[in-house]
């Protein structure tokens, strides 16, 4: 949607502040599973993420450590 008044122009903005705001400050997943479900990063107690299943590629490993803000490992599960 194009808004085409200034007054709307300048309401997207605090709108999206919030927004990001909102995004960066939100909850931290408890589980993560791959496109293929052969493997899962899971949360535990102390906060760090244990890999379920397959070892996930290394893209997805650090994708699950992005999104998660985790420790630079993931510990695997057996």
């Amino acid at each position: 949607m194009i808004w085409r008044t200034a007054l709307l122009r300048a309401t997207a903005i605090p709108l999206a502040i919030i927004g990001l705001w909102g995004a960066e400050r939100g909850p931290d997943y408890d589980i993560a599973i791959a496109a293929t479900g052969e493997s899962a990063a899971v949360r535990t107690a102390d906060g760090q993420l244990t890999v379920l299943g397959a070892r996930p590629s290394g893209f997805v490993s650090e994708q699950w450590l992005r999104a998660g803000r985790a420790d630079r490992r993931l510990a695997t599960e057996t």
